[in-house]
């Protein structure tokens, strides 16, 4: 793999991705190997995935620098990891071998259901909060309702909500204190 990346430029890598991206993505779905281009599990499957997002993930492109840092942490020592916005569970499905347990904390309803189906397809029984990390102690926030969910409120001038869901919040100190890891 290192190999590779030195004998490939980053724009034809640029470019493959963003012209192959959403037929990888089809072909995934189509033909079921549930495995990404390097062998990694993952269920092709969700509806609430795009082609294209099925072809990023598929070549490995979807939250690379998280995968590549979570693995280089997790293969120093067993830990216990709690991912705050776990999205769809990329991180979750390439590195949950390496973890001695895994909490998800993940608020977007869509997210939620592609998270539960990855969690379903590794036979985890990991704990999922449905809640947004909140810094301010309010018992719920505002979450955009788009295509690609983000964790940011959507106001324009006048202060009203635009387009957005009322989701759970929680604080990561409530998160840790009803922890129960194992030693």
């Amino acid at each position: 793999e290192r190999r590779l990346k030195l004998i490939i430029p980053n724009w034809f890598k640029i470019f493959f991705v963003k012209t192959f991206s959403s037929l990888l993505g089809y072909l995934a779905t189509i033909f079921p190997l549930n495995r990404t281009i390097t062998g990694k599990r993952f269920p092709f499957n969700s509806a609430n995935l795009s082609f294209y997002d099925k072809g990023r993930i598929f070549i490995e492109t979807w939250e690379s620098a998280e995968i590549k840092f979570s693995r280089k942490v997790l293969k120093q020592g067993t830990y216990n990891v709690i991912e705050l916005g776990s999205s769809i569970g990329i991180n979750y499905a390439f590195n949950r071998n390496l973890a001695k347990s895994w909490l998800c904390v993940e608020p977007i309803p869509k997210n939620l259901a592609t998270l539960r189906l990855v969690q379903s397809f590794l036979k985890r029984d990991d704990q999922i909060i449905e809640a947004a990390i909140d810094y301010s102690s309010l018992d719920s926030v505002q979450m955009p309702n788009t295509k690609h969910e983000s964790a940011r409120v959507l106001i324009n001038n006048q202060n009203e909500r635009l387009n957005s869901i009322t989701v759970k919040s929680t604080t990561f100190s409530d998160i840790v204190t009803d922890l129960k890891f194992t030693d």
